[in-house]
This record gives structure tokens, C-alpha cells and sequence, in this order.
């Protein structure tokens, strides 16, 4: 579970991992929204910077071994957040107004893929970020929402809009969010104790709050499901 994973996903790309590759699986053909993953934030005040072409580092508030994320503009490449699923960070490595006390990955210890942000579809500056929860800990996944033009346009989490409890039922560490067929994502996680796929679907009227659920047959053995990461395929079959 030590394993260093840094996850990002925001409608337009995936990273999957430190060394991970990057896939373009959405808006793939428009080369300015690649800029939304050119800042990652990992590790204990750690980061890169890819806006100069390669890596720069950089230094960051965070404090953990895995389950970090950070998001840059689309069109700029500049930081506009990360979090640890715990606190959420603006571009000025200060935690915003309403940006402590989160519940999910921070609250508990660590989660391989524990942060994850995706935006708020035909709601231009307003992203998703979602925290779960460590090895079958229940409420098991949260999230929030986090608003760019609020805090002078540093962003700010919503009020009223934290801590929103999706899933009562104990997950695994895993999480990934994946482009759909129609301007619209799917977050999937996986049970702690049965071969289950949950995938919460996201579109323009929001996140929903009941999963479509894929049984994936025969029992792997107790605890089997708990630790590790999800993946998906580039063809998303």
C-alpha cells in the first residue's frame, strides 16, 4: 500500500502512476488541454513542473506517500490546485478558505488511489475532488466541490458543497475516472471483500448517487481487493 501513486484525471487525459503514461482520451485532438496535467504534486513537499518542456521540481505543502493530485489550467499550463484528500492547496501553496478538514484518503492514512479531480462538465473553473477512503473504511468515498473564481480566483471549496458522502460501502484503494461516449465520465472504484466494479456516472446534471455495478465472478480470497490500483485500457474496452 506504500507504493507511490500520483492520480489525476480531468475529462481530458490520465496519469497513472510517477513514471505512468500519459493517454490523451478526450478532446484528444486539441493539443492546449494536455496543459491541465503539466503540474503534479506528490511525495512530502514534493512536485514537477512541465511547462518548460521537461521536468521541474518544484516544492509543494504535501506531506504523504501516495494518493495526491493536483490540476493545472487547460489552456495555460499554470497550477491552479492539488490536494492530499485531507487539505486542498491553491496555486500559492496556501490551503484555501474552506480547504482543511476534508474526509476520504487524508483522514484515515494512506490510499493508493485516493485523490482524484475531474471537472464539473459545462461548468467552465469548477472541478470534482474526490477522497477515498483506506482499505474498506467506511463512508468510503467522498467529494467536494472546489470553484476557481471564488478566494480572489484561487479557488475555493463550495459551501455547502464538502464532504458529500457517495459510497457507505467499503471499497478497495483503487479509483480512476474515464471519458465517456458523450461529453460525459465515469468514476469507477472496486468492493473491499467481492469481485465488484462500482461506476458512478458524471454528466452535466451531476454525479450520480447510484452506481451502475459489474460482477466480475469468482472470489480472489479474503482481502484480495483491499490494496492496489485500477486500471483501463486505452481503448477503454
Amino acid at each position: 500500500m506504500k507504493h507511490f501513486r500520483h492520480f489525476l484525471f480531468l475529462g481530458l487525459l490520465i496519469c497513472t502512476g510517477f513514471a505512468g503514461t500519459l493517454k490523451a482520451q478526450y478532446f484528444n485532438k486539441q493539443s492546449n488541454y494536455l496543459k491541465a496535467n503539466r503540474v503534479w504534486a506528490f511525495g512530502t513537499n514534493a512536485g514537477l513542473d512541465f511547462n518548460s518542456g521537461g521536468p521541474v521540481g518544484i516544492q509543494t505543502q504535501l506531506s504523504n506517500v501516495e494518493g495526491a493530485t493536483a490540476v493545472a489550467d487547460p489552456v495555460t499550463g499554470r497550477l491552479l490546485f492539488y490536494s492530499d484528500g485531507w487539505k486542498c492547496w491553491d496555486s500559492t501553496h496556501q490551503v484555501m478558505p474552506n480547504g482543511d478538514s476534508l474526509l476520504g484518503n487524508g483522514s484515515t492514512g494512506s490510499t493508493t488511489q485516493g485523490v482524484c479531480i475531474v471537472p464539473v462538465i459545462d461548468s467552465a473553473g469548477k472541478y470534482y475532488l474526490f477522497s477515498l477512503n483506506y482499505q474498506g473504511t467506511i463512508p468510503a468515498l467522498y467529494y467536494s466541490i472546489v470553484d476557481m473564481s471564488l478566494n480572489s480566483g484561487r479557488g475555493d471549496i463550495v459551501a455547502g458543497r464538502k464532504n458529500i458522502i457517495l459510497d457507505n460501502s467499503p471499497l478497495s484503494e483503487g479509483m480512476i475516472a474515464v471519458p465517456g461516449n458523450n461529453c460525459d465520465l465515469w468514476l469507477v472504484v472496486h468492493e473491499s471483500q467481492n469481485p465488484v466494479f462500482r461506476a458512478y456516472h458524471i454528466t452535466r446534471d451531476g454525479v450520480s448517487d447510484k452506481p451502475v455495478n459489474s460482477n466480475t465472478g469468482k472470489m480472489a480470497g479474503p482481502g484480495a481487493y483491499y490494496v492496489g490500483s485500477l486500471a483501463v485500457s486505452p481503448d477503454r474496452s
